[in-house]
């Protein structure tokens, strides 16, 4: 507000819900002003001083996507102390912003855990959506599978 502008930082750990809540205050000022190309101006921010951060682990692990946190995990499962340097401002790769419920990369481990009401609901509501294309259809038509049998068999 005090700079008149929509370049702005997100906030880490919502970076999605950021960017929408920017992108809806845009649509919402593209008819209010005469030229909305000044809703985009730079503001000037304080320069950051570079800081030097010395650390030391078993295992640096390049990227907090899905590989990369297996991969920390893995390593740390075996004893190894462990670092993940990531540039986004949060943690997940793409596995945050579409897709993380269609990842199930232990079978084991999963048919000991029950389902919250709210991991339910949610599978319940992504299993029900309309497709985005023939991949996203048998991705969800392979999750609508494991729960309808989960469901059957407990």
């Amino acid at each position: 507000m005090e700079n008149q502008s929509l370049e702005v930082d997100g906030v880490t750990g919502v970076t999605v819900s950021s960017k929408a809540i920017v992108s809806a205050v845009a649509n919402a000022l593209t008819n209010a002003v005469e030229d909305p190309m000044t809703l985009y101006k730079k503001v000037e921010t304080a320069a950051y001083e570079k800081q030097e951060i010395k650390k030391e682990a078993d295992v640096v692990v390049v990227g907090g996507g899905g590989a990369g946190l297996v991969a920390a995990i893995s390593a740390a499962e075996e004893g190894a102390s462990v670092i993940i340097v990531e540039k986004a401002e949060f943690l997940g790769g793409n596995l945050s912003v579409f897709g993380g419920i269609y990842n199930s990369p232990d079978a084991e481990k999963q048919d000991s855990l029950d389902m919250s009401e709210g991991e339910i609901s949610m599978i319940e509501e992504a299993i029900s959506a309309t497709p985005e294309n023939d991949d996203h259809a048998q991705a969800m038509a392979a999750v609508k599978a494991d729960y309808e049998e989960w469901k059957a068999n407990g």
